[in-house]
């Protein structure tokens, strides 16, 4: 289970602070606070991790959420900025206290076909441990 997540410069959100989930969790707030940013980026995560091509690192536009471009995600669409993400995640009190912090840039990103971002095998990695983690706790 996630238990906290961060991110900065994706869609609505400059920076979300510190996430904390629960086995319940609920978003609350007014229209067009951010909301549905969390759950896209929860939902973009997904669809890297579950992507069979080695080489992708994070899929915008796959079976879970469409989101476009880099310049579609990033804050303020301004693509000198980074996507910067934090994450981490338990299961039956095996808590992982951070899988790291990533940086995402348009310089570290080749876009190619289906605006699909390609970068850093240290991205690679991270994704691979998301995934090792899922299928311990399936």
């Amino acid at each position: 289970m996630i238990t906290n997540l961060r991110f900065q410069h994706f869609k609505s959100w400059n920076d979300t602070n510190e996430l904390r989930f629960a086995p319940l969790t609920g978003f609350f707030g007014s229209n067009s606070s951010g909301k549905t940013a969390i759950l896209r980026f929860l939902l973009m995560l997904k669809q890297t991790v579950e992507s069979n091509d080695q080489q992708l690192v994070l899929n915008l536009n796959g079976g879970y959420v469409e989101l476009g471009s880099f310049e579609d995600v990033i804050y303020q669409h301004n693509v000198e900025q980074k996507l910067d993400f934090d994450i981490s995640m338990d299961t039956d009190n095996h808590q992982i206290t951070s899988l790291g912090v990533f940086e995402i840039n348009l310089e570290s990103a080749m876009i190619y076909e289906n605006k699909i971002l390609l970068i850093t095998r240290q991205i690679y990695t991270f994704f691979k441990k998301i995934n090792r983690f899922i299928k311990k706790i399936d």
